[in-house]
C-alpha cells in the first residue's frame, strides 16, 4: 500500500498539486495563479547577536592566522633554519617549558 496524503498518492502529486505545477500540464486546467508561495525567516536579537559574534570570531581567526604566518616568516634566515633543522635532528633541541609559557602569555 503506497503513502496517501490527504487524497494524494505520494508527496510529489501533492507539492505539485498545491504549488500549481501539477494543474498547469493539464487540459481544461483553471489558469495559473499570479501569486507564489513565499517562505520568510526573521530571526531574533539574540540569532542577530550569534550571527555578528560568528563573524567577529571569523574575522579574528583570520587576522590571527596572517599575522602568525607573517612572525614566522619575518625571522626565519636560512642560517638560523639551518641550526635548528641539525638540533632537531641530533635531539639537541630543547626549549624550556617555562619559556614556552611565557611566549604563550605574552610574559
Amino acid at each position: 500500500m503506497g503513502m496517501n496524503i490527504n487524497g494524494y498518492t505520494n508527496a510529489l502529486n501533492a507539492y505539485l498539486h498545491t504549488s500549481g505545477e501539477y494543474d498547469a500540464g493539464r487540459k481544461n486546467a483553471p489558469a495559473a495563479s499570479k501569486t507564489r508561495n513565499t517562505d520568510k525567516v526573521e530571526f531574533s536579537a539574540a540569532g542577530r547577536a550569534k550571527t555578528a559574534e560568528s563573524d567577529s570570531l571569523t574575522a579574528a581567526t583570520a587576522s590571527a592566522r596572517v599575522f602568525t604566518v607573517n612572525e614566522v616568516n619575518a625571522g626565519a634566515s636560512p642560517e638560523r633554519l639551518s641550526a635548528l633543522k641539525s638540533a632537531v635532528s641530533s635531539g639537541n633541541y630543547y626549549i624550556p617549558s617555562a619559556d614556552i609559557a611565557s611566549a604563550m602569555l605574552g610574559d
